[in-house]
């Protein structure tokens, strides 16, 4: 918008610059209207972006309180878990106990019949001997 102005009577003639006035105005007001447009694409986008960013962060919440909830679940299932073993260990625990005073038991009463197994063995092998001696004794008298 490089104008020159005619020169008039009493200075540079007003048509002309009421002329480069209004294009200055005109070229002027389309600039303003430019930057307005600008303006108002920057704040649709602006406003986009946040809507955007408000979704993520919300769902950055979600994301966080969901590993929360599971860690927590996790650290109850693990507790319950030691809870349990410990309580299954228990049980098993008293029926080796069980068991092992059962077997003491067993191997008394097997010891017991051993004993008396002998016992017999020893008196039936006693009969025996006096058995054989006598008839022993009886074929010597015939």
């Amino acid at each position: 918008m490089n104008k020159k102005f005619r020169k008039g009577l009493f200075g540079f003639k007003k048509k002309d610059v009421v002329q480069y006035l209004n294009d200055y105005s005109a070229e002027t007001q389309r600039a303003l209207d430019e930057k307005d447009d600008l303006i108002s694409d920057l704040k649709k986008e602006n406003k986009e972006l946040q809507t955007k960013l408000d979704d993520y962060q919300e769902k950055n919440r979600f994301v966080g309180n969901a590993l929360l909830n599971a860690e927590k679940k996790a650290h109850d299932i693990i507790a319950e878990a030691e809870k349990e073993a410990l309580s299954r260990k228990k049980e098993i625990d008293n029926e080796i106990k069980h068991s092992s005073l059962v077997l003491k038991k067993l191997n008394e009463e097997i010891k017991q019949l051993r004993s008396n197994l002998m016992t017999s063995v020893n008196k039936y092998q006693s009969e025996l001997d006096i058995m054989i001696n006598a008839s022993k004794d009886e074929k010597t008298d015939i």
